[in-house]
């Protein structure tokens, strides 16, 4: 099992733990377009590598559209891979952001989506 700190501008911080089944990313402040890029790239490395990614949201305090971009990125990605790529976010902003933009319907009609 490992685990890793990434720490990205605006106060926005995310840690992976990896076990032999799943992948956690656990991501904590501002997803914005000024990170995206960034966190992109590392989520990338684990669907090559992974089977099953969960994203964690639960302390994520502001979503933007470029994060939410990025999120639907991600999946499409991680199922052209053949990774499963689930999404946990609390009630709050986040979860509002992502019903409004639809994305929450697309990981819970398929399942994905905790």
């Amino acid at each position: 099992m490992a685990t890793n700190l990434l720490e990205f501008p605006s106060s926005f911080t995310v840690t992976t733990h990896s076990s032999p089944t799943e992948t956690t990313v656990k991501c904590f402040g501002q997803l914005t377009g000024e990170v995206v890029g960034i966190l992109e790239d590392e989520a990338r490395s684990l669907i090559q590598t992974a089977k099953l990614i969960e994203i964690d949201l639960g302390a994520v305090t502001h979503i933007d559209a470029s994060g939410a971009s990025m999120l639907a990125d991600m999946y499409v990605s991680a199922k052209s891979d053949g990774c499963d790529l689930q999404c946990k976010c609390e009630d709050g902003l986040v979860k509002r952001k992502l019903q409004v933009t639809r994305l929450l319907s697309v990981f819970q009609e398929y399942g994905q989506y905790l």
